[in-house]
């Protein structure tokens, strides 16, 4: 057991389902989820610091394997993974054999919930519109610096959702065929199908799973200022060429290129 590596990994998107979506991968026989969910191994500093790193590696994960049983599947869901290419580089260096899993969901709504959990965790005290007129200045300040407190975590509200960078950093650094991506609102909507394609991805056999609201509602009352700053990410998102046309053929891109290599 001492020798058996995370094979796979849920690196994102941050409130688009990855808690959701490991709760119901637990679930499977041959799918052990990681103590706490989210290892935060590459993203630590002290692994970032070590000289040793996959070492250190190895002895953090071995430490959130405490009821693991010889499945199939050891899982890590840790949706800042795929947001820093230096993450995700460590990431697939530590395994490169692994899977990976990516959830997107709307990118405005996206931003909405992460600001929702930043103020309930008290990272954020300014109102929506102005987190998101602020969020180049107070990122800039920090430029290269995501420890656990830095805004680049806590306050990059609009940047995460900006999903064209973070998918063509995906695929220069992993194969197509090793990543399975995912809609948060299918995840939703169409439970059985979309765990179904995650087990076929997995080559694990089908298992029944039951449907949960593992999502918190969030269907709060719109104020002004939201309303303003969901106008403000829209025609943010608009001008970045942020849309699903745009991450389609990034998507389709990437598995040609594969298909080539194959």
């Amino acid at each position: 057991m001492k020798d058996k590596l995370v094979n796979l990994h849920i690196i994102g998107a941050q409130k688009s389902g990855t808690t959701a979506l490991a709760y119901f991968l637990q679930q499977h026989n041959n799918i052990y989820v990681v103590d706490g969910k989210e290892a935060h191994i590459f993203d630590s500093p002290a692994f970032l610091h070590s000289h040793k790193k996959m070492k250190h590696a190895r002895v953090e994960y071995a430490a959130k394997l405490s009821q693991y049983k010889g499945e199939e599947y050891i899982c890590d869901a840790t949706p800042i993974t795929w947001f820093s290419p230096t993450f995700l580089k460590h990431c697939y260096a530590y395994n490169n054999a692994a899977k990976f899993i990516v959830v997107l969901r709307n990118p405005i709504e996206r931003a909405l919930s992460h600001y929702r959990m930043s103020v309930n965790k008290g990272h954020e005290s300014r109102s929506f519109l102005t987190a998101l007129l602020l969020e180049h200045f107070r990122l800039a300040r920090y430029k290269n610096n995501l420890s656990f407190q830095s805004p680049w975590r806590h306050q990059s509200y609009l940047t995460r959702g900006c999903y064209a960078p973070q998918l063509r950093n995906l695929f220069d650094t992993i194969p197509a065929d090793q990543v399975l991506l995912l809609n948060q609102e299918a995840l939703i909507k169409k439970h059985n199908t979309v765990l179904k394609s995650v087990f076929q991805f997995l080559n694990l056999p089908y298992q029944s799973i039951a449907p949960e609201r593992i999502f918190c509602s969030e269907k709060t009352k719109v104020t002004t200022n939201i309303f303003f700053g969901k106008c403000y990410a829209k025609s943010y998102y608009w001008l970045k060429r942020e849309n699903h046309k745009y991450w389609r053929a990034i998507i389709e891109n990437a598995s040609k290129t594969a298909d080539g290599q194959n």
